[in-house]
């Protein structure tokens, strides 16, 4: 009896431990995935985290860039991070168990793209200085000199996430046929 109960505790103490290791996962393939994009789009990481209390709900990551990009370039990138992220989590066989929803979707992931100078300040040239998802809508924001409070930032267009993400392959697929 004795050595059973034994067993029974060593099975769930272990499986909490396996449990609480979701976090590393869910991490590790942010990290992995950054250094990818680092070179392949010229981003670097600025900050990460998530909601992941019981399992992981949402993954949030941040980049920044010295590009100087329009609407329609900061969509293809924004459009080609976020997926290239979405397919690394639901690629993922150690951390599928572990997602709140299967397949991952662009309502578990917080994307924001910043723009900057080289020397850290904001364009202010009419050029995307931000670019986040909110409530299913893409935000494209400019950097606004004229405006003398917190937060100087305009936002200068707005799209539904699904829309944008036809746009994109739509863009590739004409680029493919041609």
């Amino acid at each position: 009896m004795q050595r059973y109960l034994i067993f029974i505790l060593s099975l769930f103490i272990s499986s909490c431990y396996a449990k609480m290791d979701y976090p590393d996962l869910a991490y590790g393939i942010v990290n992995n995935y950054s250094k990818e994009i680092k070179n392949k789009y010229n981003l670097k990481g600025f900050g990460k985290g998530g909601c992941m209390i019981d399992a992981v709900q949402s993954v949030f990551i941040s980049y920044t860039s010295n590009q100087k990009v329009d609407i329609e370039t900061a969509r293809i990138l924004f459009i080609n991070v976020d997926e290239g992220l979405i397919k690394k989590f639901n690629e993922d066989e150690q951390i599928r168990p572990f997602l709140a929803n299967y397949p991952f979707t662009y309502n578990n992931i917080e994307l924001d793209l910043s723009f900057f100078e080289n020397d850290g300040s904001e364009y202010d040239d009419g050029h995307i200085s931000f670019v986040t998802l909110i409530k299913g809508n893409i935000c494209y924001a400019i950097h606004d000199p004229s405006i003398r409070n917190n937060n100087p930032l305009v936002i200068v267009h707005r799209e539904n996430y699904e829309e944008a993400l036809k746009i994109v392959r739509e863009s590739r697929n004409q680029c493919s046929s041609q």
